[in-house]
């Protein structure tokens, strides 16, 4: 069994849910830069895994986070836990 693999499938779909709310968050975004915004709630996944998740996808472009996801979820690559 795979832990991680609910958060990857919300990582990977791309169509918005009609349940989703808007978010504030406490800064604003570099609209020079490049960047995504994530947010998830009553997800069935540890909070040790997506912390984990998201430290190693920090800073990557965003089709090498979809590929290393993708790489996850076929059993290709792993996600490295630091903590």
């Amino acid at each position: 069994r795979r832990p991680c693999s609910s958060l990857l499938k919300c990582l990977l779909r791309s169509e918005n849910s009609p349940d989703q709310t808007m978010v504030r968050y406490s800064k604003d975004e570099d609209a020079s830069v490049p960047h995504s915004k994530s947010r998830g709630s009553h997800l069935r996944v540890h909070f040790k895994h997506c912390r984990e998740i998201a430290h190693h996808l920090k800073g990557m472009d965003a089709t090498k986070a979809v590929k290393f996801c993708q790489d996850v979820k076929d059993f290709k690559d792993i996600v490295p836990f630091t903590k």
